[in-house]
């Protein structure tokens, strides 16, 4: 068993290691390669570790040969995947899935022969790395040793150094009401700072930095028609509850592209202490407090060396990882939002028929101590018409309520969107403008054909 790895390498880098199996002159037998990531370095076992299971076992090595996998006390330092052959000459390898505990079958080996499996390690974290690869065969048949159970153990050591320094801040707009936290339907921005930290010898690029606000959980809508199947193992079509975002939760939207770009065909090369910052405009909903507003993912790679590449497949050498981009992932910071001073609840039937009215209202109710200038804005959409104001605003006391109510004809058939609804408020001080947003509101509903297209009669509504 021989084991051929790069031992120096990024934080979040992929690197190979060649594993080479050889078989003696009684063969192999179910081969496997096993790894085992250890959660601190132990000492090595020596070039002759080697440990045999069955009747008359014995262990060889001498001290120091008794693995030590990473247990409880820590995480491994070390992940590992499998190698994943490029689709074309030239192109980079990839990685595959994570190898589990069952490790990578080989196979059987004739007497003599010899197999080759890549594996790709990432260090998690700065700083030396182990782990033991291990090679479970039994004796092949008609060997002397036929059926028993062997293992060969080789260590490898990988030194990790940082790569990437990320932050992230939510920023308010200047306009926004003083006080810490976000503003609840207020813009704000979220700040993401890139800055290089490997060696003076790597040079990165940066392909992509992609941020994912986490979605709020579920919230249980009644009376949308689905076509799955019913709980008690009926047909599908009945009515069902239908899973909807809980905007009441605290949680950010993003409300444009970033800026700058990035493309993943124009990388950002950065050397030792480069930065690169990316802003998002994004918008806070809901109310309260959260460890974290979701994940922010950076895509990148070591820039090749000039000849590499070339090199690597001249010599059919599939092993150039430096053109295989790594994603560095870690949470967003943490999000408080404090509540908008006024309510907004819109009602409307969970469905509708073509040509037949429905109504949706909607009311605003001002909880704050100030005069508030409340604007309706509503348009109608393909699916669609309505009667009522376009735009309307009115000014609300404290504690005053208005309602606006709308006619709307449905004229498309199926799971539709709802018109658009904007309702802003804002002080009469001049101000920022604040988005209201209900949590209540069904942003689809189902829309039947008109009544004399049905040959049957209409589901009741639960």
């Amino acid at each position: 068993l021989e084991v051929d790895i790069t031992p120096k390498a990024l934080v979040g880098e992929l690197t190979v290691a060649c594993v080479r199996v050889a078989a003696g002159k009684g063969g192999m037998s179910n081969a496997r390669v096993v790894v085992k990531p250890l959660a601190t370095p132990a000492p090595w076992p020596g070039p002759g570790g080697h440990t045999t299971a069955g009747a008359g076992a014995q262990a060889e090595g001498g001290a120091g040969s008794q693995l030590r996998p990473a247990g409880p006390g820590g995480p491994p330092g070390l992940e590992t995947f499998a190698w994943t052959q490029p689709g074309a000459p030239g192109a980079a390898a990839s990685a595959g899935a994570e190898v589990g505990a069952e490790g990578l079958a080989v196979g059987s080996i004739a007497p003599g022969e010899s197999r080759e499996v890549r594996l790709l390690f990432k260090g998690q974290s700065p700083g030396d790395h182990a782990a033991d690869i291990c090679l479970e065969y039994a004796g092949a048949p008609g060997a002397a040793d036929e059926g028993r159970s062997h293992v060969l153990v080789r260590r490898v050591h990988l030194t990790c150094d940082s790569a990437l320094a990320l932050s992230a801040a939510l920023a308010p707009l200047a306009s926004a009401p003083p006080g810490a936290g976000l503003w609840q339907g207020l813009g704000a921005t979220l700040v993401v700072t890139v800055e290089c930290t490997a060696p003076p010898d790597a040079t990165l690029e940066l392909l992509a930095v992609k941020a994912e606000p986490f979605k709020p959980g579920a919230i249980l809508l009644q009376g949308q028609r689905g076509g799955e199947a019913d709980d008690d193992g009926g047909g599908g079509g009945g009515l069902l509850a239908t899973a909807l975002g809980d905007l009441t939760r605290p949680h950010i939207a993003l409300s444009g592209p970033p800026a700058p770009p990035l493309l993943a065909t124009e990388p950002v090369p950065l050397g030792r202490g480069d930065s690169f910052q990316v802003r998002w405009p994004v918008v806070a909903h809901g109310s309260g407090e959260h460890n974290t507003a979701g994940t922010l993912s950076v895509h990148w790679r070591r820039k090749p060396k000039r000849g590499a590449r070339s090199a690597a497949a001249s010599n059919g050498d599939a092993g150039d990882v430096a053109g295989i981009a790594q994603c560095t992932v870690v949470p967003l910071p943490a999000l408080s939002v404090r509540p908008c001073p006024l309510g907004l609840d819109v009602q409307i039937p969970p469905e509708g028929a073509v040509g037949v009215r429905t109504r949706l209202t909607a009311a605003v109710e001002n909880t704050s101590p100030m005069i508030q200038e409340v604007s309706f804005s509503f348009t109608d959409n393909e699916a669609f018409l309505f009667a009522g104001f376009k735009q309307c605003a009115v000014r609300l006391p404290p504690g005053g309520r208005h309602a606006m109510e709308y006619q709307l004809l449905p004229i498309a058939t199926g799971y539709v969107q709802l018109p658009p609804l904007r309702v802003v408020a804002r002080t009469l001080d001049g101000g920022p403008n604040v988005e209201l947003v209900d949590s209540s509101e069904p942003r689809r509903i189902f829309v039947l054909p008109p009544q004399s297209a049905r040959t049957g009669p209409s589901p009741a509504i639960g």
